[in-house]
């Protein structure tokens, strides 16, 4: 599964580089009131949704795309290399070869 950003997410922003003092202070100047009256019941959490990511879409780093080897593959070579290493001290120790292959 290949790590895609889309721009208008809440998942492409990196909230752990993330300045919350700014954030904090740009969320108290909204007039939350003034923004509830503005449209029904019912549209409002799309209001609040929207007006919330433009916030954090000022205040907050957009991620960066993973660089390098996968996770899994870096997995695999791990264990190759254990396995390896396993193999190498068993034919240095002076293993019988059905012992080494089971």
């Amino acid at each position: 599964k290949l790590f895609q950003i889309t721009e208008n997410s809440f998942r492409s922003l990196d909230f752990h580089k993330a300045d919350f003092d700014i954030l904090k202070a740009k969320l108290n100047d909204v007039d939350w009131s003034h923004l509830r009256d503005q449209c029904t019941f019912e549209e409002f959490p799309v209001l609040f949704t929207d007006t919330l990511f433009q916030i954090c879409a000022s205040s907050v780093p957009v991620k960066e795309a993973p660089s390098g080897r996968p996770k899994h593959v870096n997995a695999l070579r791990r264990k190759r290399n254990r396995l390896q290493a396993r193999l190498r001290a068993l034919t240095c120790s002076g293993a019988s070869p059905e012992h080494i292959r089971t």
